[in-house]
């Protein structure tokens, strides 16, 4: 009676077992042999609130997900005149040339001068981003910056900006 019950058991799991499937992949894979470089230019908008121009040059190198920003940018307002340099490692989410959103860390220096006084700035940036290429096949990217906490050295005394240094992007490779 036994090897009847076992034997009826194991027919109806046979039935009941579902044949395995492998799953389905998605429909776009990022592409991993994505290469870019090229240099850039660049004009933006901040500190914000206030909105002092800036401009710049600077290069980026994409490999796969990850990518280096090496940059300078400048001000001048009236009397003032702002330079910082940055280098960024950047990673990008979906890595694809016609269209990618990025995430980038790394560390910024510069220097205010003007109205006599000077101030050196030191800063860890954050920034997020869009790549991207138009129409017309050119690479531009949109982005916003953020400096927090910036440490600045004036008169041999180490302050910090209470506020973060926030300054909006648009960028075109030549």
């Amino acid at each position: 009676m036994k090897w009847k019950i076992i034997a009826l058991l194991t027919a109806f799991s046979a039935f009941a077992i579902e044949p395995f499937t492998a799953p389905a992949l998605p429909k776009e894979l990022p592409d991993l042999k994505v290469q870019s470089q090229f240099p850039y230019f660049t004009l933006g908008l901040g500190p914000a609130p206030i909105p002092f121009p800036f401009f710049g040059f600077g290069y980026r190198y994409q490999s796969g997900y990850n990518g280096v920003d090496v940059s300078v940018k400048a001000s001048t307002v009236v009397s003032v005149t702002g330079v910082q340099g940055t280098v960024l490692y950047q990673y990008y989410f979906k890595p694809n040339l016609s269209s990618q959103f990025y995430v980038g860390a790394g560390p910024t220096c510069g220097g205010l001068i003007g109205g006599g006084n000077s101030h050196v700035l030191l800063s860890p940036e954050v920034v997020f981003g869009k790549q991207y290429k138009n129409e017309a096949g050119d690479t531009r990217f949109m982005q916003a910056t953020i400096d927090w906490p910036t440490m600045t050295y004036h008169n041999h005394k180490v302050h910090a900006f209470a506020m973060p240094i926030v300054i909006f992007d648009y960028g075109m490779a030549f």
